[in-house]
């Protein structure tokens, strides 16, 4: 047993001691109501003597047992460690999480030690074996599912979208293989290759006839351009003579109707009534210029008789006769 004892004062006057003796078995009743399945609890006196275990300490103990008796293997050598640990603060210490704390009516420790499961293990002893099965099956049903997805729907679906973005960029690299493509893809590979093959066909026929289109219209603008070219020499020649003809006009000027004219003198009378000599009429009316001389026949009819009119054509006749 141990006994609790404590000094009792009425102001300043001691008036005695009140002491209590617990056994083992009566401590050892209080501690197991407060055990938990994971771990051990324990008490122990500021000496580091054990005064209660739930399976270490009885009353048919013949002497009190020290902490690093009852300790685990992997906490022995932290015994003495454990006595100073912080009050109500979780402390892990090599593989075991330690709680502890001072009682406040007595100089005596409680402790709690729990080894650290691992996760398999924590997760068996708070779900139980047969949920946690259950839980393992589901989660391979949820990857087989995951895998079969990402096999028979994502990546053909990557390979599709990165094999259409490759044909629209006339990359011709092959398809990915038959092995990699689930055999309900295989006709959407075919069709995207039959479709641009398709068009790009199409669009080869397009250029050609574009280029050939392209071809007509350069010819046909050469010939437009010769033809404008030749056009425009005409349109100039017939310019110039127009311009020619313009100015030829412009220097002529005709005599158009009937002209009064005298039988006998020839003079012609204008409009004004007077009568002209012709040769001031016609240079009234026209560009043309009247420069004198006289006829042989004139000649002969006036100066026929006068010798020295015989002399010059004497010497004319010997002139045209030589």
């Amino acid at each position: 047993m141990t006994t609790c004892a404590a000094p009792v004062y009425d102001n300043d006057r001691f008036l005695g001691t009140v002491a209590i003796d617990l056994t083992v078995d009566f401590l050892n009743t209080i501690v197991k109501k407060f055990a938990v399945n994971r771990g051990q609890i324990c008490l122990i006196n500021d000496s580091g003597q054990v005064l209660a275990h739930p399976n270490a300490i009885t009353s048919k103990d013949q002497a009190t047992k020290m902490l690093d008796e009852i300790l685990p293997v992997g906490l022995k050598s932290a015994a003495f460690s454990m006595t100073r640990l912080p009050d109500k603060t979780p402390t892990q210490l090599h593989s075991f999480y330690i709680y502890s704390a001072h009682l406040s009516q007595a100089p005596w420790q409680v402790l709690y030690y729990e080894k650290k499961r691992s996760l398999p293990a924590s997760l068996i002893k708070l779900i139980g074996l047969g949920p946690l099965v259950v839980l393992g099956l589901l989660l391979i049903l949820i990857i087989m599912v995951f895998i079969l997805t990402e096999k028979q729907f994502i990546l053909p679906s990557k390979n599709f979208v990165n094999h259409i973005i490759r044909r629209s960029q006339k990359q011709y690299t092959p398809a990915p293989k038959e092995s990699r493509i689930p055999k309900a893809w295989k006709a959407w590979f075919d069709i995207i290759d039959h479709v641009f093959s398709n068009n790009e066909e199409l669009t080869h026929r397009i250029l050609e006839q574009n280029e050939f289109l392209d071809q007509q219209v350069k010819q046909r603008t050469a010939e437009l351009e010769k033809e404008i070219e030749e056009r425009k020499a005409t349109e100039a020649e017939k310019e110039k003579l127009i311009i020619e003809l313009k100015n030829t006009l412009s220097e002529i000027k005709t005599l158009q109707g009937f002209i009064p004219i005298c039988a006998s003198c020839k003079k012609i009378r204008n409009d004004k009534g007077y009568w002209d000599q012709i040769e001031n009429y016609i240079q009234q009316h026209s560009e043309a210029k009247f420069s004198h001389s006289i006829c042989p026949e004139c000649s002969e009819k006036l100066y026929g008789g006068e010798n020295w009119y015989i002399k010059i054509k004497k010497n004319q006749e010997l002139k045209s006769g030589q």
